[in-house]
């Protein structure tokens, strides 16, 4: 899945993480990828397998469905004005502050599992999560989003 500029909010002010799932599905639903009803399966989804990855110096959220009913694809990236807590995906029984929320719409196939294989490896690199928390340049985000 290609990252672009315009799929990137920054500065996304909310105070909880169900609030930043509400704006973020909302874009979907302006694009015509989902209808109505994708906030509740995103929230019933995230209530029994939390999305939440701890890095060294981050929390991300990688939220989705377990099926993509839509048959389109499609992401929103949205960094947090300031984190909001999430369940951890390896541990569920305890939160984390996150910063980047990461709505995905996948295909449910290989090229799920590349984005997100990817989407680790740049969370695990300092340097770029650097860049990432501080620029203010959507087309470098996404660069380094896309692995460039």
């Amino acid at each position: 899945m290609e990252i672009k500029p315009e799929q990137i909010r920054l500065g996304l002010d909310v105070e909880s993480y169900r609030e930043a799932l509400s704006l973020l599905c909302s874009d979907f639903e302006e694009k015509g990828l989902v209808d109505g009803d994708y906030y509740e399966e995103i929230m019933s989804r995230e209530e029994h397998y939390p999305t939440g990855f701890k890095f060294a110096c981050v929390g991300v959220a990688i939220p989705h469905t377990d099926y993509n009913p839509y048959k389109k694809q499609g992401i929103m990236v949205a960094r947090l004005r300031k984190p909001v807590m999430v369940r951890r995906i390896d541990v569920p029984a305890e939160e984390i502050p996150v910063k980047f929320i990461l709505l995905t719409l996948p295909d449910g196939g290989q090229a799920q599992l590349d984005f997100l294989m990817n989407m680790i490896s740049i969370f695990k690199n300092t340097s770029k999560v650097k860049v990432l928390e501080t620029t203010q340049n959507v087309e470098l985000m996404a660069d380094i989003l896309n692995g460039r």
